[in-house]
């Protein structure tokens, strides 16, 4: 998709992950799983391109691993408020979260 481009964007800003909570788990993953390539086709493109994430609200704590997994440790940049600053505090420092 971005290869057809002709003139390249150097900074994109993603949200609404959120609303991956509608999908089955297994399919919020194939979509996160192939956003996750297209992000590191556009960095092997321009490695100077930035890419943005902004946090959303996430009830069910599945597709919030995903969410972690695929869109947080992906950005360069992160927008949160101080509930989902705490909220990725406690998934990096409980026993047994995705960090371990």
């Amino acid at each position: 998709m971005i290869s057809t481009l002709k003139i390249k964007p150097f900074r994109h800003l993603f949200g609404g992950f959120q609303l991956l909570q509608s999908l089955s788990v297994p399919e919020a993953e194939v979509r996160l799983q192939k956003m996750a390539s297209e992000w590191a086709l556009m960095k092997k493109q321009s490695p100077a391109h930035m890419i943005h994430v902004e946090f959303g609200h996430f009830s069910d704590m599945a597709h919030f691993k995903l969410f972690e997994t695929y869109a947080v440790k992906n950005a360069d940049s992160l927008g949160m408020n101080e509930i989902e600053i705490k909220m990725l505090l406690k998934e990096w420092t409980t026993p047994g979260s995705v960090e371990e």
